[in-house]
């Protein structure tokens, strides 16, 4: 496969709990997504024993929902708009779901290593 290649417009459906609720996210993230997602990030450098502050942790869980979600079963748009809005026990699913779809694209430091140093 080339190196050189448009991200997938591909989704994939997330269900959260047992109501038949869901969001659906892209399966790859594009350089403008991610460059959105960054401008979420704390102004700081955190050190591995650091943590975010809890205005960082909500500040990063809102770009990771507006990089991510393409939409949800709810009957609105998936927006941030309507994201904040919703009451906490709904939000948090959706973040914990987005926390583990988000590892799912972060490079290992092994795939790291390959991207930047081919061998």
């Amino acid at each position: 496969m080339s190196l050189l290649r448009k991200a997938s417009t591909e989704t994939k459906t997330i269900p959260l709990g047992d109501e038949g609720d869901f969001i659906v996210v892209r399966a790859e993230i594009a350089k403008r997504d991610f460059n959105r997602f960054i401008n979420y990030l704390p102004g700081r450098t955190v050190e591995k024993d650091e943590k975010l502050t809890p205005g960082e942790a909500v500040e990063l869980q809102t770009g990771m929902f507006e990089a991510l979600v393409v939409s949800w079963s709810l009957d609105a748009p998936a927006t941030v708009e309507e994201y904040l809005a919703l009451e906490t026990e709904g939000a948090a699913a959706i973040d914990s779901a987005l926390a583990e779809h988000f590892q799912s694209l972060t490079p290992t430091k092994q795939e790291e290593k390959v991207a930047f140093r081919p061998e």
